[in-house]
């Protein structure tokens, strides 16, 4: 995992998820057997008793996702690598004797079940080693050393094999797994070394050139390169938003999480937004504001409609108590389960909404009104957050947050 605090969040989110499902005193058996400041996350948990003795996989799967912040395929590995380490720490006994659920999840959450979860049976780590995500394995090497102040020529060649890797039309992954090494290293910009790491990653899921880069070089070295972030604010964005790469931190401006961070406000915001828009460029990436444009092309993100629809029917479906609930780690010292969760799909898009859990939203008691909703489609994924302005022309309407213009319209066709 990439930091210290990554590692806790992980640990954390897969305990109380876990903690979740044990009932009748077998969380503390099993907390009994750990350091205490660990086994904590498993005596703190709610037990969600509706669900009975039954644990699904998916569902812990989901369930600790949402909890971790983390997409579900890397969330996946995470829950994997504590609970193995978990099996190491306790007794054999011990989990023989929590109960039926628990066991079903140790066994189920094996390297080899979470494999064939995620790559259709292909040995692999993460899960998820498209063309994209090894080019952002690349690119986040090349970020890592240019804050490092290595030579800009071995910046640049790691910068030039992404563009590659992304834009190519065959699947690099199944080149590595076919044994087709040398087609690999033919390829323009790639080359024996860099062919090697893709190789390591996608057999491996981890590169040790990268794992290293990230000890030596954390994420707020490399944020404090941005125009308008010093590292003061770097270490303050860490911190509060669990980011770690460029393309992170240019979600969490265009989402609005960023704005939320104390020190951020709209004129730094502006120049924040422009360096890392020239700063994604340099690189030749395809920027996360671009990647969800629509231009009238509603495949690469969800149309307002279908937002709203989930929006109102996520909220309807909550406030007559119809919803699962897990117990958020922030802000929720009573460790209650109150968040309502809700997943669907739209337009071929798969759905997760649930009320935003944010410092701000607790701060202007909108806890039951902001609604964050995930969405997916194949590689494509974002979130975005649904509001009621309490001024404007659509005060008092719910609004999509950062599509205002287009929730605008919505309103237009509806009067019509």
């Amino acid at each position: 995992m990439a930091s210290h605090g990554e590692a806790i969040a992980a640990i954390c989110a897969t305990l109380e998820t876990l903690g979740e499902r044990l009932a009748g005193g077998a969380a503390d058996k099993l907390a009994a057997e750990l350091p205490q400041e660990i086994g904590e996350y498993l005596r703190n948990a709610t037990p969600v008793d509706v669900y009975g003795d039954s644990f699904g996989l998916d569902d812990f799967f989901q369930r600790r996702s949402l909890r971790e912040g983390k997409d579900l395929p890397l969330a996946t590995y995470h829950a994997r690598v504590v609970i193995e380490v978990l099996q190491e720490a306790v007794s054999a006994g011990a989990i023989e004797k929590s109960s039926p659920s628990c066991q079903r999840i140790m066994c189920r959450c094996s390297r080899r079940a979470v494999w064939a979860k995620w790559s259709g049976g292909a040995e692999l780590k993460n899960g998820k080693h498209s063309n994209r995500e090894i080019a952002r394995v690349l690119e986040e090497i090349a970020d890592r050393l240019e804050a490092q102040k290595a030579n800009p020529f071995r910046v640049q060649a790691y910068r030039n094999a992404a563009q590659v890797v992304r834009s190519f039309e065959r699947d690099i992954a199944d080149m590595v797994r076919d044994g087709q090494t040398e087609q690999l290293r033919a390829l323009p910009q790639i080359g024996e070394g860099i062919s090697a790491l893709i190789a390591e990653y996608v057999t491996e899921g981890r590169s040790e050139t990268l794992d290293r880069l990230r000890n030596e070089v954390p994420a707020e070295a490399i944020f404090s390169q941005v125009p308008g972030i010093g590292e003061t604010l770097a270490r303050r964005i860490v911190r509060e938003l669990h980011v770690d790469t460029l393309e992170d931190l240019e979600r969490a401006v265009n989402d609005g999480r960023l704005e939320r961070v104390e020190g951020f406000g709209e004129k730094r915001l502006k120049t924040v937004r422009a360096g890392l828009a020239g700063m994604l460029r340099r690189g030749g990436r395809r920027r996360v504001a671009e990647s969800t444009r629509t231009n009238g092309d509603e495949t690469t993100r969800p149309s307002i409609d279908a937002i709203l629809e989930v929006d109102a029917e996520y909220r309807r479906l909550a406030k007559r108590g119809e919803l699962r609930k897990i117990a958020p780690r922030r802000f929720n010292p009573s460790h209650r389960a109150w968040l309502p969760v809700w997943g669907t799909e739209r337009e071929g898009w798969k759905f997760t909404a649930m009320f935003s859990n944010t410092a701000q939203a607790h701060e202007l008691g909108k806890t039951h009104d902001w609604v964050v909703i995930y969405y997916k489609k194949k590689d494509k994924e974002n979130q975005v957050t649904v509001v009621t302005p309490s001024s404007g022309t659509l005060k008092g309407k719910r609004v999509v947050r950062g599509r205002e213009v287009e929730s605008a319209r919505y309103y237009e066709r509806q009067k019509q």
